[in-house]
């Protein structure tokens, strides 16, 4: 599943190439639903809207207009492409924007520029999400700060573990302590910052939370740079992988030797999820 890093890749990539004011000509829909019922009456209130801006919430991507919001969740496989050409297997929705001399468009007959870009959603296990939300929507009141934002701090981790009776993955992974953090940087996270993640959270000090704090900002803003993490499915918008998943230290990595101690890589599994970790280095 794309987790924030990924999200925020192609959040940016849509703000490089959709400008703000750039209207939106047409939805169409090819499915009925995907994670739920697609409301597709009221996301037609969008159409001959001008973008105000693109942003990302958690694992959200937003298109901001006048009339609403339009919110975008990849689920585990869904992904965003520009492209005018024929549809291919598991495309469900296409967005026509008014191609300005900023936009990214095809090509219409000899090579000039279409009048419109096209975007298209791709998910073939349909456990993303596409929802219309009001201006004065409150979708987001209960999640917690933005991990590379300056409400996410040691103190205030700190205190959200000491209240915890949960391991400190399941902490760091609960979105209303912190959003974006799934399975694959938590792992990474937990091992930079020497903490077990089957250790109670309630046990974890001041000290390794700043640090744990501290590790979440440096391993998702090099997730980042460096594309993310393509384990199946993931792509950006030009349809690129990530390039993270090669610098996974433990994710992914059982039995291996540890890159820093060489003794083998461990994999628990908490909560349904596989943990990978260092017997030695994490205590």
């Amino acid at each position: 599943m794309p987790e924030l890093p990924e999200v925020e890749i192609v959040s940016r990539q849509l703000r490089e190439n959709i400008p703000r004011g750039t209207r939106i000509t047409e939805i169409e829909f090819l499915t009925p639903a995907l994670r739920t019922v697609v409301d597709k009456a009221t996301i037609q209130r969008l159409v001959g809207e001008p973008l105000e801006a693109i942003s990302r919430r958690a694992k959200y991507i937003l298109f901001h207009t006048r009339r609403g919001i339009l919110l975008s969740h990849l689920g585990m496989t869904g992904t965003w492409r520009f492209d005018d050409g024929p549809l291919i297997k598991h495309d469900h929705l296409r967005i026509y924007f008014a191609a300005g001399p900023s936009c990214v468009g095809g090509k219409g007959a000899k090579g000039a520029k279409a009048a419109t870009c096209t975007l298209i959603y791709n998910d073939p296990r349909r456990f993303g999400q596409v929802a219309l939300l009001d201006l004065d929507h409150q979708r987001f009141a209960d999640l917690g700060p933005e991990p590379l934002g300056p409400d996410f701090s040691g103190a205030s981790f700190y205190e959200d573990c000491r209240r915890s009776k949960a391991t400190i993955k399941a902490v760091l992974m609960n979105p209303t302590v912190v959003v974006g953090v799934g399975n694959i940087y938590a792992s990474e996270v937990l091992f930079r910052s020497h903490v077990r993640p089957g250790r109670r959270a309630n046990r974890v000090s001041k000290k390794e939370s700043a640090l744990i704090v501290d590790s979440v900002r440096k391993v998702l803003s090099e997730a980042i740079a460096a594309g993310g993490s393509s384990i199946r499915n993931f792509r950006g918008l030009d349809s690129a992988q990530g390039h993270f998943q090669k610098r996974h230290r433990v994710y992914g990595r059982e039995g291996e030797p540890c890159p820093t101690c060489a003794e083998p890589i461990r994999r628990t599994v908490l909560a349904g999820r596989g943990s990978f970790w260092c017997g030695h280095c994490q205590k």
